[in-house]
C-alpha cells in the first residue's frame, strides 16, 4: 500500500507467491471450520464453485489476471472489510 492510501499494483511475476498465501488462508480459514454466514460467505467469494470463487479465478490464470482480475483485486479489500471476523478463541 502507498502512503496515499491506494494499493500498488502487484505484477503477473508476483501471481505464484500470491496464489500460494491465498491457498494457506483458505486452508486456514476451513481449518477454523467457522460456520456462520458472514465465514461461509468469506470462502465462497475466495474459493468457491463458479459463479463463486472470483478471487481465486481472478489469480488462476495469468491472462485472466491481466485482463480482468488486477480490477477485481483493487476493489476487494473494501468490500471485504466489513465481512471479515478473525477469532482466535477457543471453542
Amino acid at each position: 500500500m502507498r502512503n496515499d492510501k491506494e494499493y500498488l499494483p502487484l505484477s503477473v511475476g508476483e501471481l505464484p507467491r500470491v496464489r500460494s498465501a491465498l491457498q494457506a488462508l483458505i486452508g486456514d480459514l476451513k481449518g477454523q471450520g467457522h460456520t456462520d454466514e458472514q465465514n461461509v460467505s468469506l470462502l465462497e467469494d475466495l474459493a468457491g464453485e463458479e459463479p463463486r470463487g472470483q478471487v481465486s479465478l481472478a489469480l488462476s490464470d495469468d491472462s485472466y489476471y491481466r485482463k480482468w482480475g488486477q480490477h477485481y483485486r483493487e476493489s476487494c479489500p473494501c468490500g471485504l472489510k466489513p465481512v471479515v471476523v478473525i477469532n482466535n478463541a477457543p471453542r
